[in-house]
């Protein structure tokens, strides 16, 4: 009953449908204490087929017991539930074992406001043997005859319908899940046929698929995630903008239960609150909405404020809001996959409860359940980048706004109407009084108020320019008649300088062909705060971390860029003093980050040379440089350091996408620098973080942008002793992006990419250590156990397992070698001796390098993913050899730890859910089965890369609807996995693909 309002959107029809509840002996209780779900253990007990098996519930199982027992009263709590108990008490387990009265009238107990208790004579066993004409059965008859006529009543008085208790009212990440108690229904099973030496799975397995479904805490409310700039205090005039806003966006008059209803009292049909404000950058779109942010706060019970302009902000945007709202804890594995929290803030918005647990009814009088919630999209660039983030199915509670240089953009968001404006320029009259209050001239003489009339029609009423304007204007102290002298005389300069274009050709609006050319009079600025605002501007705009501005400071004299940018702090806030009094940047104070404009990084780029836009560069790469957190070369995969990492991702990016210009600028230099290898070197680390949290295919341009630059640098490159260091770097790092394409191109099934790139890899580690023992450092090692890799890819298992076997031998030449650096190439080497049926060999590497691993990080460490991808190995070997349960478990475990470090929905995990998913419809349990396969089926979605696994899960889920006479539904998927496993092959193949087929298809390791 709580997975149907777990799902209650689709299922509220049969909702309303039912009358009562009778139950017979189910337990219930809100204790926590696993000694009060004893029991419950022992009516599993008393149902398995070894009647002497312990089935003890954990405090965690408890836990969970108690969750749905509470979930259950509070779904319940006006419907009328009959509870039978036993009053005679029950043999547990065998001859002479002891008896119990497994559910008295305690644990029978539901505590909702219509219950009905009856005793039954007879012990848990024979609970539903009533005899004809007996007092249970009379008042189990009468039970119903009064819900049935109660039922009709309600059907036939013009009411209102029964509304499903909002905190059951939300669906969950993942769908069609088993319930925690169908789990622990296949403890008793597994433990039945455990054989001997395994461990016992007991009640351990139950969070093997309920965890996929994100454990719900109460929401942290009130919850604002406010604009990254302040509040502009100096906000002036769009009140008929404003009021437009309010009246589509603030929350309208609703009952109790949050549901918007008409003057007569009857529920509306709930539609999504939506506002777009549309126009040219600078207009003030962002203002606009800052402002109604600000000002409409205690009308919201939460505000989230997104940066929309690119999809790796708005995924960074929900995982803050996941955080700060209290569905996920910081650093967790869910907060760093995007996926889950995606869907948990979108499913949180579409049933915005403010709380799960049970509530007295006069706590929520006049109050609504459910939390009134506004949603910003700041800076949407392209509206379609909005699907993935649009919380579809409202419940009324909600509204979304949106700023967006698009004009169109009012016709792509989720409305039948256009809800939204484009917001206009001040008129003259408006941008006159503007620029009056901005420098402090309202009370000035007619000649002033006229020459300032004038300054602001040549503005063209854009907010943007008056503001920085104005600033210019009091800085240097001029009259609104000496300015428009300056700004009108120095046409040649202005027609160069910031030339502005929104939107495309035919989008950009006539009467702003002059806007903005020289505004800000930048070239005025000092050294020092003319080179800080250039840096800015090649950083993402979004919030700068000053760490990155101020980290390296000392270190730029010895690089020799630039002797302008600050070598000290106070330099530093002198500099950025001067910004921030000409409004061309903002900061956030608490954060310690900057802000700034895309204009006036527009406008800043635009006025550099080539010469300052080459310095400019190089100051930028040095800084990012010094605070990107390296790690020496290895297997890598550790995760301690992707938080820093995912701060400074935007900002190398961004940089990043600047490289053209100076690619072309290095290419003509002669002598090759420190900083210009430094650049790419921080691209191939950005690409090989990006790879490692899953991002492989989006890692590729990082890491070929990075190859042109060094062959570059090779083709300008001096010989001879001063570039001797310079030339082997550049000859390292060549050698490591053929590493990180090869890994990516093992990632995505490409076998011969990844042997190509494997083959150039090792061959320049050989040539690195020219026959001495590597004694401090891993690459030669690494490289021997990547092309193992690739060979096993190409079914190569002898040639892969004498690359491991090298492998192996050059890691314990290290001077700090220990058992566990082996793990790669032994783990693969386990794998390769599996595929050639030296299963022996394979359990004896395997259970060597599992025990090394559980003596130095402990038993299903959080390391990194190594030892999942140990447990799977493993568990095929026990597979192969005939200990199923065996297998079982290292399978369970494997998926288990993938799930701890890489995420519910990395590929690998998807690997395991199938594995595991075997094991489950070999007992027989299918629902657990299909289940699996669904989870493994969404993580694969529609990669063409995942095609091969994809393939796989499609044709056992197949023969699992088959074995359930689903028969239909079976041939449906059994025909996608053909018509892929074809597509697969290119090449016209008749003949229906076997498990084996679609396994062949599949590298080693997902196998």
């Amino acid at each position: 009953m709580n997975l149907l309002h777990q799902q209650a959107t689709d299922f509220r029809p049969l909702w309303r449908s039912i009358a009562g509840a009778i139950f017979l002996g189910t337990p219930h209780t809100q204790s926590n204490d696993p000694i009060n779900w004893q029991n419950a253990g022992a009516i599993l007990r008393l149902h398995s087929k070894s009647k002497n098996a312990r089935i003890p519930p954990t405090a965690e199982i408890a836990k969970r017991l108690a969750k749905i027992s509470l979930s259950f009263e509070q779904a319940f709590d006006l419907i009328p539930v009959l509870s039978a108990y036993e009053t005679k008490q029950t043999r547990i387990g065998g001859f002479l074992s002891s008896k119990a009265v497994l559910v008295g009238p305690e644990f029978a107990k539901t505590n909702v406001r219509y219950e009905t208790p009856v005793p039954i004579d007879a012990d848990h066993d024979k609970i539903s043997c009533l005899k004809i004409g007996s007092t249970e059965l009379n008042s189990i008859c009468k039970f119903l005859d009064e819900t049935i006529r109660q039922a009709l009543v309600r059907i036939r008085r013009p009411s209102d319908d029964y509304v499903i208790p909002a905190a059951l009212d939300q669906k969950t990440v993942a769908d069609d899940e088993p319930n925690e108690l169908e789990a622990v229904s296949y403890a008793s099973e597994i433990s039945k046929d455990a054989t001997h030496g395994s461990t016992s799975l007991g009640f351990d397995i139950i969070p093997l698929v309920s965890d996929f479904s994100v454990e719900r805490n109460d929401p942290l409310l009130p919850c604002y995630i406010m604009p990254p700039h302040p509040r502009n205090r100096a906000f002036f005039g769009r009140t008929e903008v404003l009021r437009e806003i309010r009246e589509r966006l603030l929350p309208k008059k609703s009952d109790k239960d949050g549901i918007e209803v008409d003057d007569d009292g009857y529920e509306i049909e709930p539609t999504p609150a939506m506002f777009a404000l549309c126009g040219p950058g600078g207009i003030g779109k962002t203002q606009v909405a800052t402002e109604f942010a600000h000002t409409s706060k205690d009308c919201y019970d939460a505000i989230f404020w997104l940066q929309a302009d690119e999809y790796s902000k708005l995924s960074q945007g929900y995982t803050d809001i996941a955080i700060k709202l209290g569905l996920v804890l910081e650093d967790s594995v869910d907060a760093r996959d995007p996926v889950v929290v995606q869907e948990l803030v979108k499913g949180w918005l579409v049933n915005p409860l403010k709380t799960y647990k049970q509530q007295e009814d006069h706590q929520f009088a006049g109050e609504s359940a459910l939390a009134r919630w506004l949603l910003v999209f700041d800076n949407v660039d392209d509206p379609n980048i909005l699907d993935d983030f649009w919380p579809l199915d409202y419940t009324g509670t909600g509204a979304v706004l949106i700023t967006s240089r698009d004009p169109l953009a009012k016709r792509y968001i989720y409305s039948e109407d256009e809800p939204g404006i484009i917001l206009p320029p001040f008129t003259v009259k408006e941008a006159t009084d503007f620029l009056l209050k901005l420098t402090h001239r309202e009370s000035e003489s007619k000649n002033e108020t006229d020459a300032g009339t004038a300054v602001a029609e040549r503005l063209g009423g854009l907010p943007l320019a008056l503001t920085q304007m104005a600033g210019v204007i009091e800085r240097r102290d001029l009259s609104f008649a000496e300015f428009l002298r300056i700004f009108n005389e120095e046409e040649d300069v202005r027609s160069k300088f910031f030339k502005m274009q929104i939107g495309n050709g035919s989008m950009r609006s006539s009467r702003y062909q002059h806007t903005l050319d020289t505004v800000w009079a930048l070239e005025k600025l000092n050294k020092s705060s003319s080179i800080l605002l250039d840096v800015l501007s090649v950083l993402d705009p979004d919030g700068i971390p000053e760490q990155i501005l101020t980290g390296s400071m000392t270190e730029l004299d010895e690089a020799n860029i630039t002797d302008e940018y600050p070598r000290t702090i106070e330099g530093y806030q002198d500099a950025r003093t001067e910004l921030l009094r000409s409004s061309l940047i903002a900061r956030d104070r608490g954060a310690n980050r900057i802000t700034i404009h895309r204009l006036v990084q527009d406008g800043a780029r635009a006025k550099m040379s080539d010469t300052r836009f080459e310095q400019v560069f190089a100051l930028t790469s040095k800084l990012l440089y010094a605070a990107w957190p390296f790690e020496d070369f290895s297997f890598g995969h550790r995760i301690n350091r992707w938080s820093k990492c995912a701060e400074l991702f935007p900002h190398v990016v961004q940089l990043h996408g600047f490289s053209v210009r100076w690619k072309n600028m290095i290419a003509d230099r002669r002598r090759v620098t420190e900083t210009d290898v430094e650049f790419p070197k921080l691209l191939v680390d950005l690409g090989r973080f990006n790879h490692q949290r899953g991002n492989s295919s989006e890692s590729t341009r990082y890491l070929e942008t990075a190859m042109d630059i060094y062959k570059i640098l090779q083709n300008r490159s001096e010989t001879g002793p001063l570039n001797e260091d310079i030339n082997n770097t550049i000859k390292r790092m060549v050698a490591e992006i053929h590493h990180d394409l090869g890994c990516i191109a093992t990632e995505t099934n490409q076998p011969n990419t990844a042997l190509n790139h494997f083959i150039a890899f090792n061959k320049a580690m050989i040539e690195f250590a020219d026959g001495e023992p590597q004694t401090k450092d891993m690459s030669l090692g690494v490289s021997w156990n990547e092309l193992g890799n690739a060979y096993m890819m190409n079914g190569e298992w002898n040639s892969a397992a004498d690359c491991f076997l090298r492998s192996m031998e050059t890691l314990k030449q290290l001077e700090n070698f220990r058992k566990v650096d082996l793990s790669f190439p032994q783990i693969n080497l386990g794998f390769s001796y599996w595929l050639q049926g030296r299963l022996n060999e394979a359990d004896e590497i395997l259970s060597d390098i599992l025990a090394a691993r559980e003596e130095a990080y402990g038993i299903n460490d959080r390391e990194s993913f190594m030892t999942g991808k140990l447990l799977h190995a493993y568990g095929n070997v026990k597979a192969s050899q005939g200990k199923l349960t065996e297998s079982f478990e290292y399978h369970i475990r494997g998926l288990q730890q993938y799930k701890s470090t890489i995420g519910g929905n990395h590929h690998r995990t998807a690997d395991l859910c199938v594995k595991v998913s075997d094991h489950y419809g070999r007992l027989g349990q299918y629902d657990t089965a299909m289940s699996l396969l669904d989870q493994a089926l969404k993580i694969y979605g529609e990669r063409e890369y995942y095609g091969p696994e994809k393939a796989r899960a499609l044709c056992k889920k197949g023969k699992l609807l088959a074995v359930v006479d689903k028969l239909e539904e079976s041939r449906a998927y059994m025909s996608q996995a053909q018509v892929l496993y074809r597509k697969l092959k290119s090449k016209e193949d008749t003949h229906d693909a076997t498990d084996a087929d679609f396994d062949d298809l599949i590298v080693f390791w997902s196998k």
